[in-house]
């Protein structure tokens, strides 16, 4: 190097930090102590006099340092207590079964598919002002979104067919266009196996219940 000096003795260049390493560590603190809390949120836990200088952007920078990033989270049921106990008194009989055991059970399920195609995260690039332009308008539903359900079942070596219901399932559609046309006849025709459903509110009640039992 020029004047012998070494790379390592020159001054660095660029914008300096803005923050030192006792506010990181209190910015990771914050984050993972609450992982649902706002970048503002973060910044109002260090001292007020650093909150002109430290933006949400910094802040970002400085999780995305420890590698920390905001990420959608994982969705799944609030399962109650009575929920917990009833799959463990479903479980635990079961634990034990062979493959000759699951190979009499038909799962069934339904699932209602939206057709609606705005997923409500819809983002427009326009000026100020123009905010009531049709251009930049994007039309909602007032009612519940237009959508099917399918159901459907399987076992072992087969499948049914999928039912498609144009509206919410009932008990009484239930019964009348998935139990007494598809359900009971696959039953008759395989003696022995089990009919798996979970317990949605179309399943339970007296109805479906009767008719099961045909």
């Amino acid at each position: 190097m020029d004047n012998g000096r070494d790379s390592l003795q020159l001054r660095r260049s660029g914008r300096p930090r803005n923050t030192n390493a006792s506010e990181d560590r209190a910015i990771i603190r914050t984050a993972t102590s609450d992982p649902t809390t706002s970048l503002e949120s973060i910044r109002r836990h260090l001292p007020p006099s650093r909150h002109p200088m430290v933006s949400r952007e910094t802040i970002r920078r400085r999780l995305a340092d420890a590698g920390i990033s905001s990420r959608r989270p994982l969705r799944r049921l609030p399962l109650t207590p009575h929920h917990r106990q009833c799959r463990l008194y479903f479980c635990r009989p079961r634990a034990r079964w062979s493959v000759t055991d699951w190979r009499r059970v038909i799962f069934s399920d339904e699932s209602r598919f939206s057709l609606n195609a705005d997923d409500q995260r819809i983002r427009v690039w326009r000026r100020s002002g123009h905010q009531s332009d049709p251009t930049f308008v994007a039309e909602r539903h007032t009612a519940i979104t237009p959508g099917v359900t399918v159901w459907g079942a399987i076992c072992w070596d087969t499948r049914s067919p999928l039912v498609v219901l144009q509206r919410t399932l009932t008990a009484r559609s239930y019964v009348d266009e998935i139990l007494t046309p598809v359900v009971l006849p696959v039953l008759s025709s395989r003696p022995g196996d089990i009919y798996q459903q979970d317990n949605a509110r179309p399943h339970c009640t007296t109805l479906p219940t009767m008719s099961s039992r045909i």
